[in-house]
């Protein structure tokens, strides 16, 4: 049996972990995270950072706090990656930190990341933004290098399909920080000096869009992340987010300002309330036009054989439906992680974009195999969620977000199941198949957000009443 996405499997197994962590619901409130003196000297950064207790443990899946800097050096105009360790309070490294040698005037900027909802720090903060530290004057120093002409960013590049590469500036798909951890709790940086002197250890790694930018991007798609050499360790190289921040590409102003501010945006909540109205916002009834047939024209019903077995005018409207899906979901997820009001919909879009591009992907590899029309633009309906949801803000933006999507998937689910129980082309199973993970897994995190309501759905088909044979008359008796 051919498997179009058999090359995807690892990625697509990575992207259905990330749906359920954006899901979870037990990752803990707050974190507080104990910053040494002078983090950003040579001292600072080989000094543990401490999990305060009481408010998360490191040997918690959920609670986890991983910390890297990015060191600049505006003398060489050359980068550098190193990883502080962080450990709970009260126990110590299973082997200490490597003592980094800092170029003089380095720039040095850190960045922490959490499991937990929020993090909060303490110690030697005064650098320090949210989640981040010196991360104004680092940007600072690499744009005046850069304008003098002494630095050179590259382009972001271009995937497998031609279509620039994605970055953190879109929220799509953003380095991973990876400790070891002992069997007895302790941690220590992960080198190869110490997955050797320790034997027996696991590894454990951030989790957040560098991971599937990282992960996703250069497997599947043929992307390479910016990256530096390491601290820690020679001959090894490291990315980051400050790394990736810097790719030169088309950049989210939004994003690209927040990361220079040093901190992420916190969303603010306000008052839910139900909009009565479907229409988008130049007045159009999108639920109208969604009822509306199609435009008579005439349509291939046949039936064509290929080496992968017959391939039907149901099999290739999947197709071109899932394709369709991604050129208006796609950007409008993109969109989403930027507009949006309330932060689990800024998460939920992230992993809705991200997984869309492999969606995307999946569409190609069938395409390659077998001659199909396929759009270029979204359809009637597809332009009027985009006006709908567009001509929103602030909360009213994340319930019509949420309403449009989850009323899309719903449509498009029924057409899986019907590919998939009816086909007699292997490649179109298998992306059928492919497609059903991408979809259920895109309705429960649309779900998951609070704001579908009835509008969010699409009607149910009509239950078929089964014809009754007319009994045949009984003769009367004689």
């Amino acid at each position: 049996m051919v498997k179009v996405v058999s090359p995807l499997i690892p990625s697509l197994i990575t992207i259905l972990a990330l749906t359920k962590d954006v899901l979870a619901q037990n990752n803990a409130e707050n974190c507080i995270l104990q910053l040494p003196t002078n983090p950003l000297t040579a001292e600072g950064l080989s000094t543990p950072f401490i999990l305060v207790k009481g408010s998360c443990d490191q040997n918690n899946p959920n609670h986890r706090v991983f910390v890297e800097a990015t060191i600049f050096d505006p003398n060489t105009k050359t980068f550098s990656v190193y990883l502080p360790l962080v450990i709970n309070e009260g126990t110590q490294p299973a082997i200490e930190p490597v003592v980094p040698t800092l170029p003089q005037n380095a720039v040095v900027s850190l960045w922490v990341r959490a499991k937990a909802n929020s993090i909060t720090l303490t110690g030697s903060t005064q650098t320090c933004v949210e989640a981040s530290c010196n991360a104004p004057a680092f940007f600072s120093a690499v744009q005046a290098a850069d304008e003098g002409q002494g630095i050179i960013i590259p382009h972001v590049g271009y995937d497998k399909m031609g279509r620039p590469c994605p970055t953190t500036r879109f929220f799509g798909v953003i380095a991973r920080t990876t400790y070891l951890q002992t069997n007895g709790g302790q941690f220590a940086q992960a080198t190869e000096a110490n997955r050797n002197a320790l034997k027996q250890f696991t590894e454990i790694s951030s989790g957040s869009d560098n991971v599937r930018k990282s992960a996703f991007s250069e497997r599947a798609l043929g992307c390479t992340p910016l990256q530096a050499p390491s601290m820690m360790e020679q001959g090894v190289m490291l990315s980051s987010m400050a790394l990736n921040e810097l790719f030169n590409n088309q950049p989210s102003l939004n994003k690209a300002n927040t990361y220079r501010r040093g901190g992420r945006k916190h969303s603010t909540g306000g008052n839910f309330r139900k909009r009565s109205s479907h229409s988008s916002g130049s007045g159009v009834d999108c639920l109208a036009v969604a009822n509306i047939p199609p435009p008579a024209v005439d349509i291939d019903n046949t039936t064509v054989n290929t080496k992968f077995g017959p391939l039907s005018a149901v099999d290739r409207e999947l197709v071109r439906k899932v394709r369709l899906a991604t050129l208006w979901e796609l950007p409008m997820a993109r969109e989403a992680t930027q507009r949006a009001e309330l932060r689990k919909v800024k998460q939920i879009s992230a992993a809705i974009e991200a997984q869309h591009v492999f969606l995307d992907a999946a569409v190609d590899g069938v395409v390659q195999q077998m001659v199909i029309d396929m759009p270029t633009e979204p359809n009637t309906l597809q332009k009027c969620f985009i006006a709908d949801i567009q001509a929103q803000s602030g909360i009213d933006y994340d319930m019509t977000f949420v309403k449009w999507l989850r009323f899309a998937h719903g449509q498009v689910f029924e057409s899986i199941a019907t590919v998939r129980g009816t086909s007699q082309n292997t490649v179109i199973r298998s992306f059928a198949e492919t497609a059903n993970m991408f979809v259920l897994g895109h309705m429960q995190l649309l779900e998951s957000t609070g704001l579908t309501q009835s509008l969010s759905f699409p009607a149910p088909p009509p239950v078929k009443k089964p014809v009754k044979k007319p009994s045949r008359p009984t003769e009367p008796p004689a």
